[in-house]
Parts: C-alpha cells; sequence; structure tokens
C-alpha cells in the first residue's frame, strides 16, 4: 500500500477582533467536518501563498494580505492517504464573503465565539495553535 501525502494550506482570515469561519457541508464527527477556515489542497507544484490564495477567491472571494504561518501539522484521513497542512495568518482587505459549493454558510466570530462551535474538532485545534503561537511571540 502506497501512502499518498496532500498539501493543505489554510487561512485564519483576520477583521479586527474577528475571523472568518466557513461552515463545510460535510458533517459527522472528522476533523474536517463542521466550521473551518478558508484553504484547501494544492495543486501538484503550486507555490503555498498562490495555492492560499487561489483557495480564499475560490471560497471567499476576498482579498486578504496573507501575513505569516503560525502552525503546521499532519492528519491521517484514510488508511492510506493524510494531509500535510500549514496554516497562515491573514489580514482582511476588502470585500463580503461569497461561500463556494464546499460551504453552505459563514460567520465572523472572536475567538470565545468560536470556542462554543459544535462541529469544529479541526477549528478548535487550530485557534489553540495560533493562541500558543501568540503568547510565544
Amino acid at each position: 500500500m502506497v501512502q499518498k501525502s496532500f498539501i493543505v494550506v489554510k487561512a485564519l482570515i483576520q477583521k479586527d477582533d474577528k475571523f472568518l469561519l466557513l461552515k463545510k457541508a460535510t458533517t459527522g464527527d472528522s476533523l474536517l467536518a463542521g466550521w473551518e477556515t478558508p484553504g484547501g489542497h494544492l495543486e501538484e507544484g503550486e507555490d503555498l501563498l498562490i495555492g492560499l490564495a487561489r483557495e480564499i477567491k475560490e471560497e471567499t472571494g476576498l482579498r486578504v494580505n496573507i501575513l505569516y504561518p503560525f502552525h503546521a501539522y499532519w492528519v491521517r484521513v484514510e488508511d492510506d492517504n493524510s494531509l500535510v497542512g500549514i496554516s497562515y495568518l491573514a489580514g482582511w482587505q476588502s470585500g463580503i464573503p461569497a461561500v463556494s459549493d464546499e460551504h453552505n454558510r459563514y460567520q465572523w466570530a472572536n475567538i470565545s465565539e468560536i470556542r462554543t462551535l459544535q462541529e469544529s474538532k479541526g477549528l478548535q485545534k487550530e485557534i489553540d495553535a495560533y493562541e500558543l503561537f501568540i503568547a510565544r511571540s
């Protein structure tokens, strides 16, 4: 069995004291279900920042300023597949989010509001990493 790893880039987009969240159409107990930050798989040979900008545009239509990475992670999604992910902080520049067919809604939320969300295991881990990064900076 050959294991495949995919690279995923995500953006925690900040506007004032709130962050953009998208509700994935998928449900269930998976780390990939529920609320998440914009992002997705890189295409073969694609640059990290170019791929992240493309994913943000496709999923939200927003203009953002990608600032810096704050977290890297590995997740097994199937017996023979895994994701290597990198989360970046980004600043909102302009636009009103328009969700793609991958998501059914969006919201801006501060960290305390994010902590109350159901169906957000992956998002909660991303926020944990963000808070740890900020505390160490």
